[in-house]
């Protein structure tokens, strides 16, 4: 799965151990590929900056903000 970030944002994530995959600022225009044990823990600082797809489609990292503006937390991405 990967995540394309537009402009600067800020994300964190792990896999099921806790073991940290990504965290911190990722810069404009740069693209992760990751991997880790599911379920992964996700959370991306403004949604409008990121592009990610699982399993090969896009998903929709709005649906994640759930009242928190445009922070998305995904708890159990499997």
């Amino acid at each position: 799965w990967g995540l394309k970030v537009k402009e600067v944002v800020w994300v964190e994530i792990k896999d099921a151990k806790g073991a940290v995959l990504l965290t911190g600022w990722q810069p404009a225009s740069s693209e992760q590929n990751l991997k880790g044990e599911l379920p992964l823990s996700v959370i991306i600082g403004d949604v409008t900056n990121v592009d990610m797809t699982w399993k090969g489609q896009p998903y929709d990292l709005k649906a994640a903000t759930k009242g928190r503006g445009t922070v998305a937390k995904i708890e159990r991405l499997e």
